[in-house]
């Protein structure tokens, strides 16, 4: 086993801590960048955001996240950064997949893309088959006009074999 190198995936603001919680978890775009900076610099590699609003809960809004990735690469031109579609606050298509249509110094190099659910002490986070699909899926997302979060290469092929297309009409 090589043992040289390692990948740090930060996830500083997450989706369930709040300032009642911890009151060092950032929320908003200046100190989420500000705390990636110092997380990068010991030796961060993948920097994995979610967006908050004003008021500190959880958001799916685009301009958010434009602004904090944005925030983000300046402060870290070399990271790697991941964005969230999550299922947990997040139940439509709509809302999960807004932030993978952001360009320029705001599109992040992945996505993140839990390929089940998973349930949690107060909620769950509900992935079902379809919706799995349309975010990992490229031509299922294309066909709901978004663009595709990760997948790897055998999840495509398996979705593809399986047939998005039903997926994909239903999206639209």
């Amino acid at each position: 086993m090589h043992q040289g190198q390692l990948i740090i995936n930060l996830a500083p603001t997450g989706m369930v801590p709040m300032r009642e919680q911890n009151p060092t978890v950032p929320l908003t775009p200046e100190q989420i960048a500000e705390d990636c900076g110092r997380c990068r610099e010991s030796g961060a590699s993948i920097l994995h955001l979610h967006a908050r609003d004003a008021d500190g809960a959880p958001t799916c809004r685009r301009d958010l996240y434009r602004e904090i990735i944005v925030r983000v690469r300046a402060r870290c031109p070399d990271a790697i950064i991941c964005e969230s579609t999550s299922g947990r606050n997040f139940k439509t298509f709509e809302q999960r997949s807004d932030v993978l249509d952001l360009e320029g110094d705001a599109k992040p190099e992945m996505a993140s893309l839990t390929l089940g659910s998973m349930n949690f002490p107060q909620q769950a986070s509900v992935n079902e088959p379809s919706m799995i699909r349309m975010l990992a899926d490229p031509e299922c997302s294309a066909a709901a006009g978004r663009s595709a979060a990760i997948g790897s290469l055998n999840h495509r092929r398996r979705f593809r074999y399986r047939g998005c297309s039903q997926t994909s009409r239903s999206a639209r």
